[in-house]
């Protein structure tokens, strides 16, 4: 507006020093008339009226333009002032600007600082909680323990005692009952020897059936005994199973020449256990691959063990032991009677033994921490699988 306002004074002061101009030019031509006649004189009077009418609207014009001008650089004043207030102003928006954004990161930092606090005090609460329910658990759990460990004592010197009071009786018994056993068998003898030939054959039937019974019992008592040793021997060392069943071959070629039977064993690992205890489980079921064979087959036997796991690494690791056969086989009715103790299938003139060859076996392996189950088909054979842990 200020620049527009300059340029129509510029255009009316142009036009004003044009109509100078022309008003001179037109003064000239009145005095020329003024000599030429009173008529143009009049004229020219009032020419001179409206020349001092026109100047005068010119000076107004002047006048006014100068108060324009006036007021122009007032405003112009008053608009650079403006313009300092508004740099000012501008500058004080961009401070408040930068201000308000350093605010907001500080109430964004504050509000994350405020959630954290809050989160870790959550968490520390929690943690609190747990580990007050944790001792309380633990106290609980504590007490429960010290209770079963007092338990456990008890139980184990009720248990020491009684192991103790069973070895004494079985002691005892050995004793107290082969004793007379053994009268019995030498009375026997002496009567075979001096009676003989008076007795007819029924008598030595009787005498035969009589002695034979004294033996078979004194088996049961050994038999007995030996059971009730097996998982009180501790010394455990460690044990090469491949000449474990070197050594039972030797002790038992009469019995396998005998028999015809051949014995594959493989490559068997080293275990940690009783070696007496482990023998009898290997004599045990090796034995019983004889015995127990179909008419007119030779035995085959077959040891093979298999590495459950990691030694290393693995608590849960042991080897799984095999030993197949191809005999009679046992029904599948059977299967869960025939570890028991005195369990027999057949009868003691068919297949001699005492019937508890087979608890011994199940008693070594859970002694060592193992277990022991079987596989068979009657008439083709059967196979006995127990586990030795890798360590005992």
């Amino acid at each position: 507006e200020i620049a527009d306002q300059r340029g129509e004074n510029y255009d009316l002061a142009t036009e004003i020093d044009a109509k100078d101009e022309t008003v001179s030019q037109q003064q000239e031509w009145i005095r020329k008339l003024w000599s030429k006649s009173e008529i143009q004189q009049k004229k020219y009077e009032d020419k001179i009226s409206i020349e001092r009418e026109l100047n005068r609207n010119i000076q107004e014009q002047i006048d006014f333009i100068k108060n324009q001008e006036e007021q122009i650089k007032q405003t112009d004043s008053i608009i650079g002032a403006q313009k300092e207030v508004l740099e000012s102003l501008n500058s004080e928006i961009e401070q408040s600007k930068a201000t308000i954004t350093r605010k907001n990161v500080e109430l964004d930092m504050r509000r994350r600082m405020n959630w954290l606090l809050g989160v870790l005090v959550g968490i520390s609460l929690m943690g609190g909680f747990l580990l007050y329910r944790g001792y309380r658990t633990k106290n609980r759990l504590t007490k429960q323990l010290r209770q079963q460990n007092a338990q456990m004592r008890e139980q184990s010197i009720v248990l020491a005692r009684k192991n103790k009071e069973l070895e004494e009786f079985a002691y005892i018994a050995s004793h107290d009952l082969k004793e007379p056993l053994i009268t019995i068998s030498s009375l026997i003898g002496l009567l075979v020897d001096d009676y003989n030939e008076k007795l007819d054959d029924s008598g030595r039937e009787n005498l035969s059936y009589i002695s034979s019974s004294a033996q078979r019992m004194t088996q049961l008592i050994d038999a007995l005994l030996e059971y009730s040793r097996i998982g009180r021997r501790k010394e455990y060392t460690n044990v090469e199973v491949s000449k474990l069943v070197q050594t039972l071959q030797k002790d038992l070629q009469h019995r396998i020449q005998e028999s015809g039977a051949v014995i594959h064993a493989e490559d068997l690992p080293m275990v940690r256990g009783s070696l007496v205890d482990l023998r009898l489980l290997f004599q045990n079921l090796i034995t019983n691959a004889m015995k127990f064979t179909r008419e007119h087959v030779p035995p085959q036997i077959e040891i093979v063990a298999t590495q459950k796991g990691n030694p290393l690494s693995d608590a849960n690791g042991h080897w799984e032991f095999s030993i197949t056969d191809n005999g009679i086989g046992i029904p599948e009715i059977h299967k869960d009677r025939i570890f028991s103790i005195f369990q027999r299938l057949h009868a003691s003139d068919r297949y001699e033994g005492t019937g508890i060859g087979l608890a011994h076996c199940k008693k070594i392996v859970e002694s060592h921490g193992g277990e022991i189950w079987l596989e068979s088909t009657e008439g083709e054979g059967s196979t006995f699988f127990f586990t030795i842990p890798f360590e005992n």
